[in-house]
């Protein structure tokens, strides 16, 4: 057996090209994140002895942590062999910032991360399955039956082997609860005008709704949203926010998101639409507005993706511009110029921090066509230039966009 089982090894080596080491059964020594984190842990001590203590002989486990570094345990012989670590897929930056925030990680060990990320070696989750049933077959021949897990730390809480949920799909009612809860917390962020918290609980939402592994089709991708422009609605009208102002912003998004031709698309369309509907919320329950600011700020929530005027803007309100400029800015601190601009640069600042979208798009997206009148913009008011700020999101809350 253990002459069986050194051949298995250096034969895993050889095709893997990462990492197979043995360890113990209780996984003493190992963590995920300590070539990174050091100070994160993965779980409680109980539950990661409770994690190692089940696995079997002729069992494989895929495992990927919060980081999205991935590992591959083979019962074998008695003893625990781990293939790792290794990378699945190329990590973006919107991605990464999201595992660093789960992890309750600073945000300025972004660019650090990326390099460690990178670093790994990119696998095909494939590739690692034959390895390690290849080593099983080495060592106890093909008449063994393996057992298969997978598990993501990402996706969903800890399981060992043993686990009847663990490589299973949940029970509808438990599913459903959980679903359940957190679109409730989702709705009470929205409700908050917390625009990260609310982000983090969209994504939540978005990874359980589809299979582990799953791709997106177009109309998963579409009914998806159409969920969660449902329940933004409900939050913000729920708010105190005018119907008028609600509907309005919910159209807008409803027609950019049947523009969008897949998920990557959708994904910048669905960050702005939750931080454009964090400010309306925030902005509505800083004061009692009458009724003329009330319709000025519904224009420049519903036309802030637009080039747009103080003109226009009393034009449509019925009212002078030099009045409209008056009673804005004693209702609400800001000029209406102001005021759009602090809203457009606020979306963007979302788009850079949780999005891939090149700098002239994420202008365009907010309503300044000139790229480089709005990166004169963004560095006045954040004091960074858009590309420093997307490459350090930790500058996120460090300023605010300058009042008038």
């Amino acid at each position: 057996m253990l002459e069986r089982l050194s051949i298995a090894l250096e034969m895993a080596r050889a095709l893997a090209q990462v990492g197979v080491a043995e360890m113990a059964c209780d996984g003493a020594g190992f963590s995920p994140l300590s070539l990174f984190l050091p100070e994160t842990q993965l779980v409680s001590t109980e539950r990661s002895r409770a994690f190692f203590s089940s696995f079997k002989d002729n069992s494989v486990t895929f495992f990927s942590d919060k980081l999205a570094v991935c590992h591959c345990f083979v019962g074998v012989g008695g003893a625990l062999l781990v293939i790792g670590p290794y990378r699945t897929s190329e990590l973006k930056r919107a991605e990464a910032r999201g595992c660093l925030r789960l992890c309750g990680a600073d945000s300025g060990l972004l660019a650090e991360y990326l390099a460690y990320h990178r670093a790994l070696a990119l696998k095909d989750t494939g590739l690692i399955r034959v390895i390690a049933r290849t080593l099983l077959t080495g060592v106890y021949g093909d008449e063994q039956e393996v057992t298969e897990h997978a598990f993501d730390m990402l996706r969903d809480e800890f399981h060992g082997p043993d686990d009847p949920q663990c490589g299973a799909p949940l029970p509808a009612a438990h599913a459903i609860e959980r679903t359940h809860g957190m679109e409730s917390y989702y709705m009470e962020q929205i409700k908050l005008g917390r625009f990260e918290t609310a982000l983090s609980a969209c994504d939540a939402i978005r990874e359980r709704s589809r299979p582990h592994g799953a791709g997106v089709d177009y109309v998963s991708m579409i009914e998806g949203f159409a969920i969660l422009r449902t329940l933004t609605r409900l939050a913000v009208r729920d708010s105190g926010v005018p119907a008028s102002a609600v509907n309005a912003l919910t159209e807008r998004y409803k027609r950019m998101a049947h523009g969008a031709r897949d998920d990557e698309e959708l994904r910048p369309i669905a960050v702005q639409f939750i931080s454009e509907s964090c400010a309306l919320v925030r902005q509505y329950r800083k004061a009692p507005y009458n009724r003329q600011i009330r319709q000025a700020l519904d224009i420049i929530h519903r036309r802030a993706g637009e080039p747009l005027t103080v003109a226009e803007i009393a034009e449509e309100v019925g009212i002078s511009a030099n009045w409209l400029t008056t009673k804005f800015r004693e209702a609400t601190g800001k000029t209406p110029v102001a005021y759009l601009t602090a809203h457009r640069l606020e979306s963007a600042a979302h788009l850079l921090a949780y999005t891939e979208m090149d700098i002239q798009s994420v202008s365009a997206s907010v309503g300044v066509m000139d790229s480089n009148y709005f990166a004169k913009l963004f560095r006045k008011a954040y004091g960074v230039t858009p590309s420093d700020y997307r490459s350090n999101p930790g500058l996120l809350y460090a300023a605010e966009p300058a009042r008038d």
